[in-house]
């Protein structure tokens, strides 16, 4: 490692990261396309905005869809001419919480462990990416090019959050913190909806 990042890790502060996942958790973001009538991502989406702007970050609400804003949190960088640009990647939605016999929306920790719906997926990496920029501020080190932090909707279902997020930003690079088992993943395979017509006689699969 360099100095400044030794100096940037020295400021990491998991007690507050582990309070903040805490938090985010505690809120119900399950996707409203996914769950026709469930809450949506609006209010985690202004939780995660004025935490951002707390900690000294140029905040705004990308309005992606009715309600359902995608969260740009931007520390500039002093000199982006010179330096280059880094996106750090989560989404802010979840998959269903019905039939869940532990409260979902109650955060606990476990043998070390955090505990809730959206605490792997993808709650923890929001948290930890939220976490490496305060640490980042805290420790005064300035970079050259801007860190963009953006929280996307609709990871779930059509992904609505990052086709507008890359309408309007780009940048030299990009983290995005899915769990891995802790391994970096330098490439996804992606994914394409078709709808397919066929003609022809009914027959088993197998014929």
């Amino acid at each position: 490692w360099s100095a400044a990042m030794r100096d940037i890790a020295a400021f990491v502060n998991a007690q507050k990261t582990i309070d903040l996942l805490g938090n985010l958790i505690s809120i119900n973001s399950v996707n409203s396309t996914l769950v026709p009538g469930a809450r949506g991502e609006e209010e985690l989406a202004h939780f995660l905005a004025d935490y951002c702007r707390d900690l000294g970050l140029q905040v705004r609400l990308q309005e992606v869809a009715p309600d359902r804003p995608n969260v740009i949190a931007i520390l500039r960088g002093k000199d982006p001419s010179r330096g280059r640009s880094l996106i750090l990647n989560g989404h802010t939605d979840t998959v269903d919480i019905a039939g869940m016999t532990i409260d979902p929306l109650f955060p606990r920790i476990e043998a070390g462990r955090v505990y809730g719906r959206g605490a792997v997926d993808m709650k923890g990496g929001l948290a930890s990416i939220v976490g490496a920029v305060n640490a980042l501020v805290d420790s005064g080190v300035e970079l050259l090019g801007d860190v963009i932090i953006a929280a996307v909707v609709d990871e779930e279902y059509a992904s609505i959050g990052t086709e507008g997020l890359v309408r309007e930003y780009r940048a030299d690079a990009a983290i995005v913190a899915e769990p891995t088992d802790l391994q970096i993943h330098t490439c996804h395979r992606g994914f394409a909806w078709a709808r397919i017509e066929t003609h022809g006689k009914a027959a088993h699969g197998s014929r």
